[in-house]
C-alpha cells in the first residue's frame, strides 16, 4: 500500500511540472507578444496609418524624418499637415519642422511660403523659373558661386533629360560643356560630347588633334568615329611623310580617303610615281600627228541643220581632229562645246534669259544669285514661281493617270551645292564626283527651274517605273524636260538621271522631246546664236 502512495504522489509531482512549465511558456508567448503588439500599436508606421495616411505616404515621411522627430510630429498632432509640406517642393528641405510648428499655430500655407528664404524668393522672380524644379536650383547655387545661370543651367539639364540620344552617364559633361557654349542647341551639345567620349576611347585617338576631330565632326556627322579619326591624323602628319611633296597635297589626301588602310609613306610614295608618270608623258614628244585642216572640206557644214556660223572654224578643226565623225555629229559636238574639256572655257549664264538660261560646266551663275520668285511645291522645297504653276498642273494630271509625282529637291543655293559637292568629291574624289554631281555655281538647281522627282538615287531604278514612262510621254506638255537622258552624258557631262526634270517652257520642251535632243543644242541654235 504503501508504495502504491508513493506513486501517485510522485505522478501528482510530474503533473504539477509540466503545469508549471506550460503556464511560464504561456507566459513569456503572452509577453512577447504582447511586446510586438505594445510596440505595432506605438509605432509611427501604425499610428501614420491610423491618421490615414497611404503606404506610399508613410514611406515618403520615414525616409524624411528620423523615428523621434516623427513621434514629435504626431505628439504635437501635426496630423495631416506634414505630408503637405514635403510634398509641396517650395518647402525647404531642413526646415520642415519649423513651417510645421508655423502651420500648426494656424498660419497659412500660402503665407508662410511667401515669407521663405529670399533665396527662394529671388529664383522665382526669374525669367524661365520652374518651381518643380526648385530643389535641383537650390542645389545648383550650393555648388556654384554664379547664380545668374542657375535657371537656363537647370531648366537645360531637364530639357536634355528628353533628348533621344541623352546617355546619363555624360550628363557632367554635358553641363560643363553647356557652361561654356549656352547658344549651342541641346543636339549639338549632345552630339558633341557623345562623339567625344566615344573618340578618346578610340586606339588611333591622338588628344593633340582633339580640337580638330571636334570641328570635323561637327561639319561631318555622317562620318564614322574611325574615318574621322584617320583623316584628321592623316591631314596634320601628311607633311611629315618621306618625299612629301607640297603640291600634290591634295592628292594625296584624295588618294587616301579610298585607301585608308595605307600609311602616309605608302601613299606618297603611290601618288609621287602616278605624277611622275604624267609629267614625264608631257615631256616627251607628241606622237600625234599634226592636224591639217586643208584636208577638210569646210563648206559641208553651212548646209547641215543646227549650223551656226560664228562656229564655222570650230567646225572645221573639230572635224580635223575626229576625221571618222559625220557632219551632224560635229554640229553637235562643237554646238554643245564639247570640243572643249569640262569645266574649261567657262562663261557666265544670261539670267536674263530667264527659263531658257542654261546652266551647265560651261555656263555658270554667281554664288549670290538666287532666283527672286520662288514658292512650295508638291513634296516639299521651293521652285521658280512659273516652273512650279507647271510641275503642279503636272502633278494633277499624272494623279488623273493614277501616278505620284513629288519634289524632293528643287531651288538649292550656292553654299547648300557647295556643301554638297565637297562631300562627294571627299568621298568619291573629284572625277567620279563631276559625273552625278555639279561643281558650286554649275547646278541647275539654283535657278529653282529644276526638280528631282520622286527620287534622286539610282539605286531606286525609277527608269523601270511606270512613273517614269508617263513622265517621258508627258513631261513636255508642262515645259519639262529630262536633263539628262540616257546615252547624252558625252554631251551633258553626266550620268543618266532618271528623275532630274528642267523647265523650259513647252514649246521648248515639245522640240526637245520630238527631235531628240539635248538642251545644250537647242540652247546654242535657238537661244544663244
Amino acid at each position: 500500500m504503501k508504495k502504491d502512495g508513493a506513486k501517485k504522489k510522485k505522478i501528482k509531482v510530474k503533473k504539477s511540472i509540466k503545469i508549471i512549465i506550460i503556464i511560464f511558456i504561456s507566459l513569456i508567448i503572452v509577453g512577447i507578444t504582447s511586446f510586438f503588439l505594445i510596440k505595432h500599436f506605438t509605432s509611427t508606421t501604425y499610428k501614420l496609418s491610423k491618421l490615414g495616411y497611404s503606404k506610399e505616404d508613410i514611406k515618403i515621411l520615414k525616409e524624411t524624418f528620423k523615428e523621434e522627430e516623427l513621434n514629435k510630429i504626431l505628439d504635437k498632432k501635426y496630423h495631416k499637415d506634414y505630408i503637405v509640406v514635403i510634398k509641396d517642393k517650395r518647402f525647404q528641405k531642413g526646415q520642415y519642422l519649423e513651417y510645421l510648428d508655423r502651420l500648426n499655430k494656424g498660419e497659412n500655407k500660402e503665407d508662410i511660403i511667401n515669407n521663405l528664404d529670399p533665396v527662394v524668393i529671388d529664383l522665382r522672380k526669374k525669367d524661365g523659373y520652374q518651381e518643380e524644379y526648385l530643389g535641383d536650383y537650390l542645389d545648383y547655387l550650393d555648388n556654384h558661386q554664379d547664380d545668374t545661370k542657375v535657371i537656363n543651367y537647370v531648366n537645360f539639364m531637364h530639357k536634355i533629360k528628353k533628348n533621344k540620344d541623352y546617355l546619363e552617364d555624360n550628363l557632367d559633361d554635358y553641363m560643363k560643356y553647356y557652361l561654356d557654349n549656352e547658344t549651342k542647341s541641346e543636339d549639338d551639345i549632345i552630339k558633341y560630347i557623345n562623339f567625344k567620349n566615344k573618340i578618346i576611347k578610340n586606339s588611333l585617338y591622338n588628344e593633340k588633334y582633339l580640337d580638330k576631330y571636334m570641328d570635323y565632326y561637327m561639319k561631318n556627322q555622317s562620318k564614322t568615329d574611325d574615318y574621322i579619326i584617320k583623316y584628321i591624323n592623316f591631314t596634320n602628319e601628311l607633311d611629315k611623310g618621306k618625299n612629301y611633296n607640297k603640291k600634290y597635297h591634295q592628292k594625296y589626301i584624295d588618294y587616301y580617303i579610298k585607301h585608308m588602310d595605307k600609311k602616309i609613306d605608302d601613299v606618297i610614295s603611290t601618288i609621287n610615281a602616278d605624277e611622275k608618270k604624267k609629267e614625264d608623258a608631257v615631256k616627251a614628244p607628241s606622237k600625234e600627228k599634226p592636224i591639217d585642216i586643208s584636208l577638210v572640206d569646210a563648206t559641208k557644214f553651212k548646209s547641215a541643220t543646227y549650223y551656226i556660223a560664228d562656229y564655222q572654224d570650230r567646225y572645221v578643226e573639230y572635224q580635223a581632229k575626229n576625221p571618222s565623225k559625220s557632219t551632224s555629229e560635229v554640229i553637235q559636238a562643237v554646238n554643245s562645246n564639247i570640243d572643249y574639256k569640262f569645266y574649261t572655257n567657262m562663261k557666265s549664264t544670261k539670267t536674263s534669259e530667264g527659263y531658257l538660261m542654261l546652266v551647265n560646266k560651261f555656263y555658270t551663275v554667281g554664288s549670290s544669285y538666287v532666283p527672286s520668285n520662288l514658292v512650295n511645291v508638291t513634296g516639299g522645297g521651293k521652285l521658280e514661281k512659273t516652273a512650279a504653276a507647271q510641275f503642279e498642273k503636272m502633278v494633277q494630271a499624272a494623279k488623273k493617270d493614277g501616278y505620284t509625282l513629288k519634289n524632293v529637291s528643287g531651288y538649292r543655293s550656292y553654299s547648300t551645292q557647295k556643301s554638297l559637292y565637297n562631300n562627294y568629291k571627299a568621298r568619291d574624289g573629284q572625277t567620279k564626283a563631276d559625273t552625278y554631281s555639279a561643281r558650286p555655281g554649275s547646278s541647275e538647281h539654283q535657278t529653282g527651274l529644276a526638280t528631282d522627282i520622286n527620287t534622286a538615287s539610282s539605286a531606286a531604278h525609277f527608269e523601270n517605273t511606270k512613273t517614269y514612262k508617263w513622265l517621258i510621254n508627258n513631261c513636255y506638255k508642262y515645259g519639262f524636260i529630262l536633263r539628262y537622258p540616257n546615252g547624252k552624258t558625252y554631251i551633258t557631262g553626266y550620268k543618266f538621271e532618271p528623275w532630274h526634270y528642267r523647265y523650259v517652257g513647252v514649246e521648248a520642251a515639245t522640240y526637245i522631246h520630238n527631235h531628240n535632243i539635248t538642251f545644250e543644242e537647242y540652247h546654242a541654235y535657238f537661244v544663244s546664236h
